[in-house]
């Protein structure tokens, strides 16, 4: 027995897949690729991810640590790395040769400073701004010290510091294998 399909189903089914291929590219050019458009919902799913650290954060504070943390398993070799200073904010950053730094741009009252690891990780992000901090609002955070300043610390994937009437963020993005190398770099931040 041979089944017949009507041309709306075959229709219907031809549509699917062609939808189904299509947000599959999409989501690869979305991992890939830095388009405009998508940073505020690669923002959101950093957001979400940051907010499920509540309960490591608070067993933190409760060890009072009051310096950036360090995996005792993890050293970083900072021989050789790039030196970076900004001339609109007069900050300096050392980061791994290898690892680019774009143009800072201004976006959504953010002056962003975008450091590129490399095809397989998502970028960070320096933000400064005198508003306030880019999307550390409500999220559990620890004190620690960076460049001699008090500063806080959401698992060291998100720092902030408040300098000369400016707020500074720095957003490790969502590449946790890129952590010991995030955290040496903020280590390295001087004005």
């Amino acid at each position: 027995m041979k089944i017949k399909l009507s041309p709306q189903t075959k229709s219907f089914i031809i549509l699917f897949v062609i939808a189904f291929v299509g947000v599959y590219i999409c989501l690869i050019l979305v991992e890939y690729t830095d388009f405009p458009g998508s940073l505020a919902a690669v923002e959101r799913i950093q957001l979400a991810q940051y907010q499920k650290l509540d309960t490591v954060s608070t067993a933190r504070a409760d060890m009072g640590d009051n310096f950036l943390p360090t995996d005792s398993t993890t050293t970083v070799d900072t021989t050789g790395w790039k030196s970076y200073t900004d001339s609109t904010y007069n900050f300096t950053i050392h980061y791994p040769a290898q690892w680019n730094i774009k143009k800072p741009v201004q976006q959504d009252g953010y002056y962003v400073v975008t450091i590129d690891p490399g095809a397989r990780y998502f970028n960070i992000h320096i933000y400064v701004s005198s508003q306030g901090y880019f999307a550390m609002a409500g999220l559990p955070s620890t004190a620690i010290i960076i460049a001699g300043q008090t500063a806080t610390d959401v698992e060291g994937v998100l720092y902030g510091l408040q300098y000369n009437g400016n707020y500074y963020t720095f957003d490790q993005g969502i590449s946790q294998s890129i952590k010991p190398d995030f955290e040496a770099m903020v280590k390295s931040f001087s004005f």
